[in-house]
């Protein structure tokens, strides 16, 4: 089939949308396996997976690897992601409390973003990079300010996304959620490329500068991967 014609176009479409299905039910179930609270973290961080496995074109078994990698990192997810959630749930409750003070409220919504930010980036940076949950975390952290115009286009479609979702509140069981994990680490995976890409470039640019000039010290690299056991050159 030629992929160029609208026939193929339209087949790859419909191949999304049915992909992008499954995650959804998948996700909602691994919800439910973990009883809500402790399905979430788990559920997000394998749709997130299966999400970069089809990205690079090796996802076979969604099913199979579905439960497979849920079970394997049950509890490292929670361990992970869980805190960040009750925080975001006490962050919630308490502008409930605070909705009169502007400058409160204001404060909370900014606290709500960051974490959700850190959401998000830790569950897709964990499908990249080889990292303990404390690292991960860490890292997440640092990217939103790194790569801010990243943390905006995040923002930008996860707004569009969810509230697209309100104004037709019958496609999140069938195919929200899947569709915005599946755009947003195809964005992130790109965004984590071109930034092991830019490290690449400055690690051999200051070596260069050592071969060149032995008895000067090359100019100290301010990237955002420290060594961590050689982790940032480690990717999944």
């Amino acid at each position: 089939m030629n992929s160029d014609s609208w026939v193929g176009k339209i087949y790859r479409g419909l191949s999304l949308i049915y992909v992008c299905a499954g995650l959804n039910v998948l996700f909602l179930l691994g919800t439910v396996a973990g009883l809500g609270i402790f399905g979430l973290a788990p559920s997000l961080l394998t749709t997130f997976h299966l999400a970069k496995l089809h990205h690079r074109q090796e996802l076979n078994h969604p099913f199979k690897e579905y439960w497979r990698f849920y079970k394997e990192h049950f509890l490292t997810a929670n361990k992970m992601l869980l805190p960040l959630f009750i925080v975001m749930a006490f962050t919630i409750w308490d502008g409930y409390l605070f909705q009169d003070s502007r400058g409160v409220l204001v404060a909370l919504v900014v606290v709500e973003v960051i974490l959700a930010l850190m959401v998000i980036y830790a569950s897709s940076m964990w499908q990249f990079y080889q990292l303990t949950p404390k690292v991960c975390l860490q890292k997440a952290f640092q990217f939103i300010f790194y790569n801010f115009l990243g943390s905006i286009l995040t923002l930008l479609f996860s707004g569009i996304c969810f509230y697209g979702s309100y104004l037709l509140p019958g496609i999140i069981p069938f195919f929200a959620i899947g569709f915005w994990c599946m755009v947003v680490m195809g964005i992130h995976l790109r965004l984590f490329e071109v930034n092991e890409e830019k490290l690449t470039k400055e690690a051999t640019t200051n070596h260069d500068a050592e071969v060149v000039n032995p008895s000067t010290d090359a100019p100290a690299s301010h990237h955002l991967w420290p060594s961590v056991d050689k982790g940032r050159a480690s990717q999944r």
